[in-house]
């Protein structure tokens, strides 16, 4: 074993044993002797600089081209006109899950909703197990509400008492498309920007029934809450927007949070998917039983 340790050159002939914290490194025709430790630092020393070098590679080779494809979110602090509604969105057909409360109890269900532009709209309702539990139909001129769980059907002219009596929804046929579709109700140039608020905050107060409270977002693309107030600032109707996803320029909210103070009701719409401008082949009326009671609204 003695001959080997001297045959290697690593350990001169005849040396006394050192302390065991101690080697000898052979350098050329040199022998060196360094402790353990400087010899693991030096080991750690260059590790670490191959590290800083090759992450210093990276980042000059990556940072240029990172720079040229990552744009910077838009965000302006002064909105000045209010987001013009979707022009390019022709008709729309959601899939939601929906969540329910109100003074009867908290219920949950799914909703199939299609709307085909300003003309007529057609929600179905589901509860467990797929069973249907109500559908509506409706138009600018009439409505139709089967409610298959309790056996009867309301219909009348499509106006925001009826819809009130008929749902809890103190909204007309067309304020109540234009929400689902994450759009103002009334025209652009109704609405005037606020002058005290440091958010983006629009009112129309042309209606003598009532007032119009719209927040739009950061980027003024897109509505983030609607508000709709009665006299003395009661809230009638409250709407939230949340997660908008951009589908080629129509912009649409993957969470609905609908709130009715007056009826203590809240509905939170969850989208679980979008199918957008599709093909309308049919009408969306459904057929009625003839042994439904029905009930005139008008």
């Amino acid at each position: 074993m003695n001959s080997d340790i001297k045959s290697s050159g690593l350990i001169q002939k005849n040396r006394k044993p050192e302390h065991p914290y101690f080697v000898y490194i052979k350098t050329g025709y040199n022998m060196i002797k360094m402790p353990i430790f400087v010899l693991c630092l030096l080991i750690k020393g260059i590790r670490v600089i191959k590290f800083y070098k090759i992450l210093f590679i990276v980042l000059v080779l990556v940072l240029p081209s990172a720079c040229t494809t990552v744009k910077e979110i838009k965000k302006v602090d002064f909105v000045s006109e209010i987001p013009t509604r979707n022009i390019l969105l022709k008709s729309l057909a959601v899939k939601a899950s929906i969540e329910m409360d109100s003074p009867e109890g908290s219920n949950s269900a799914t909703a199939r909703v299609n709307i085909a532009g300003m003309d007529s709209l057609q929600i179905k309702i589901s509860g467990p197990f797929g069973i249907s539990v109500a559908q509506m139909y409706a138009d600018p001129e009439k409505f139709v509400f089967y409610n298959i769980f309790q056996n009867e059907v309301l219909e009348g002219s499509s106006s925001a008492l009826n819809f009130q009596k008929a749902l809890s929804i103190p909204l007309s046929y067309s304020d109540f498309v234009r929400l689902l579709r994450a759009e103002i109700p009334s025209e652009n140039a109704n609405y005037t920007r606020s002058a005290t608020s440091t958010r983006n905050l629009f009112s129309n107060n042309s209606n003598p029934n009532y007032s119009e409270i719209v927040t739009v977002s950061p980027d003024g693309i897109t509505i983030s809450r609607y508000q709709r107030e009665i006299s003395d600032g009661v809230t009638i109707v409250d709407v939230l927007y949340n997660n908008y996803i951009n589908y080629n320029g129509i912009y649409l909210p993957s969470q609905t949070i609908f709130r009715f103070p007056e009826a203590e009701t809240k509905v939170v719409i969850n989208v679980r998917g979008y199918d957008i401008n599709k093909k309308i082949d049919k009408p969306f009326s459904f057929k009625i039983p003839k042994s439904i009671q029905r009930y005139k609204l008008d």
